[in-house]
């Protein structure tokens, strides 16, 4: 894993915020490091947003928050695995 400066992880870590507000972001990171800090920022930040979206979506009223702290690895499944997995469920 590469490493990053403390201005480069504090800018993650709030952008982390930002996406998940109601998520505890330094567990997540801590769970799946790899995939929060050893990629191009700017494209992770954007798949985490999409993958979020089309969860959120998806699983209308389910707390997908808790998921989310629980398997943060889920935000990094491609998101149209993830739209052909919930179609697939919806179909069941």
């Amino acid at each position: 894993m590469e490493s990053l400066d403390g201005a480069d992880l504090m800018t993650r870590m709030m952008d982390l915020k930002l996406l998940f507000p109601q998520n505890d972001v330094a567990r997540m990171v801590e769970l799946v490091p790899r995939g929060f800090l050893s990629r191009d920022w700017n494209d992770t930040k954007a798949m985490l947003q999409e993958s979020s979206e089309v969860l959120r979506e998806g699983l209308k009223g389910a707390d997908v928050d808790a998921m989310f702290d629980d398997d943060p690895s889920l935000l990094f499944e491609d998101p149209d695995s993830l739209r052909y997995g919930l179609k697939r469920m919806e179909e069941l």
